[in-house]
């Protein structure tokens, strides 16, 4: 080991250049290397956008004629007048669906009910109005602080209108259950085809 490190020594000491100056002066003597140029263009950025996702789904175009031959067809405009509403899916679609539990359970399930899902009522002025025996009063304040819109509810508005609606079809009241936090309402046995076209009849 140590005859090799003499003899790196005693060959640079008779071409008199120091170890390491040759490396030295050739990375001095080269400075920056140059990279090629480039130009920014925007013509055909059309085609990188084809393979980008949509950041939301876009509204669905408008038609001639509906239903369109897939069968669907808008929400009414304006909303039907009723003390709830059915709001459409993402994919723009009347959002009742089939479900099953318990193996053998069937079910149809209405998602995003808002409003009153339980009830339907009138609207009266004031605070006098009287109530049933098995009514409720919700008040909402518009404009002035003495000033009230006052809603007479009594119960069962969608899950109601759902029961007279599948009643002559099954010959006897459907079982119902209504979740008022997610603003569901289930219906035992499948009825989505029947319920969808009920829907969309009243503007849904």
């Amino acid at each position: 080991m140590a005859a090799t490190v003499l003899c790196g020594v005693l060959r640079a000491w008779r071409t008199g250049v120091p170890l390491g100056c040759g490396l030295r002066r050739l990375s001095q003597t080269q400075g920056t290397p140059e990279y090629p140029s480039f130009v920014e263009s925007v013509d055909e950025y059309h085609f990188v956008e084809r393979l980008l996702p949509p950041a939301s789904i876009p509204k669905p175009p408008k038609h001639e004629h509906y239903p369109t031959p897939s069968g669907w067809q808008p929400p009414r405009d304006p909303a039907p007048s009723l003390p709830y509403f059915v709001r459409r899916s993402r994919m723009h679609n009347i959002p009742v669906y089939r479900d099953i539990t318990h193996g053998n359970r069937q079910m149809t399930v209405i998602r995003k009910v808002e409003g009153d899902i339980w009830v339907s009522g009138r609207v009266a002025r004031g605070d006098s109005d009287p109530l049933g025996a098995e009514g409720v009063r919700a008040c909402k304040r518009v404009g002035s602080p003495d000033q009230a819109r006052c809603v007479i509810i009594s119960p069962q508005a969608l899950q109601k209108d759902v029961e007279d609606f599948l009643s002559p079809l099954l010959g006897k009241t459907p079982v119902t259950q209504v979740n008022e936090v997610t603003g569901t309402l289930r219906v035992k046995g499948y009825f989505d085809q029947q319920l969808k076209a009920w829907l969309l009849e009243k503007g849904f």
